[in-house]
């Protein structure tokens, strides 16, 4: 197992993923909220160390306590393992997108599987993107970046349209 996390940290030079893009912001000014879902806790303490520059991360262990604290707090992405104890990243992302309130919620899961059965695996439970680790930081971050401006313009679109709507009751 060990070699499996040696393969999911990268050791490339983190700095160029950072900075390079205009902040993504929800409701005027506020960062980004992610949940962050992962066992290993290296690979979770390094995922988060790179988010964390960016945007506002909480952590959970396992896909039971990733549900309890996506439920708690309904952030804008969900980054999350799929083999994990107590509730796989897929039977967590299923459980986001099967809720009213939070299927909008964009899932990107982390897996070492590689494949097409894999990725299709993911995508038949809902998810949005699909990282295979090993992982270069940079990519990751693109990924994140890319689900997150979709959300907040999909956000900004749903405000649009409910301003729209008040203005032709009017």
């Amino acid at each position: 197992c060990s070699s499996d996390l040696e393969a999911a940290l990268p050791s490339a030079d983190l700095a160029p993923a950072l900075g390079d893009e205009p902040p993504i912001v929800f409701e005027g000014a506020r960062r980004a909220r992610i949940v962050l879902v992962e066992d290993q806790e290296d690979l979770r303490q390094f995922v988060a160390d790179l988010l964390q520059r960016e945007f506002e991360v909480t952590t959970a262990t396992d896909g039971e306590e990733g549900w309890e604290k996506v439920q708690a707090s309904s952030p804008d992405l969900v980054v999350s393992d799929v083999m994990m104890p107590r509730r796989s990243g897929t039977e967590l992302c299923h459980a986001i997108k099967t809720d009213p309130r939070l299927s909008a919620t964009p899932v990107i899961l982390l897996t070492a599987r590689v494949g097409s059965d894999a990725t299709l695996e993911a995508y038949a439970h809902g998810a949005d993107d699909f990282v295979a680790k090993p992982f270069h930081p940079r990519v990751l971050m693109a990924r994140v970046r890319a689900q997150l401006r979709l959300r907040a313009l999909g956000l900004e679109l749903a405000e649009r349209e409910k301003l729209a709507d008040r203005k032709s009751v009017v």
